[in-house]
């Protein structure tokens, strides 16, 4: 799973990868560790990318895919997006790799 930092990495994904799930992720919360265990299982049973963003040490790029795409911020929270739009998302223990599973398959 590939740590996004910067605006830049995020805009470069979204305008480059075809698919991919990004999930913001707190640092600090159990709810938030459990759901990155989620898309952590969601990755090594797929070829679909997964990226997360580190919320405490990239509070700008967070708020930029908000802006971006459109969806409040909350935390955690898993974005499924597929040519730069986003296709699902889903908060908090919502966060599976079963629902991951289903959103990219959808």
């Amino acid at each position: 799973m590939e740590t996004v930092t910067s605006i830049q990495k995020l805009k470069e994904l979204l305008k480059n990868e075809e698919e991919f799930i990004l999930l913001k992720h707190s640092l600090t919360c159990p709810i938030s560790a459990s759901a990155k265990g989620e898309a952590e299982n969601f990755e090594r049973s797929s070829d679909t990318p997964v990226y997360f963003i580190p919320i405490q040490e990239a509070r700008d790029v967070s708020q930029f895919a908000a802006e971006e795409l459109k969806i409040s911020h909350e935390s955690p929270q898993a974005f499924y997006i597929k040519k730069g739009s986003v296709e699902w998302n889903a908060t908090h223990f919502d966060i599976t790799k079963t629902n991951l599973d289903k959103a990219v398959i959808s």
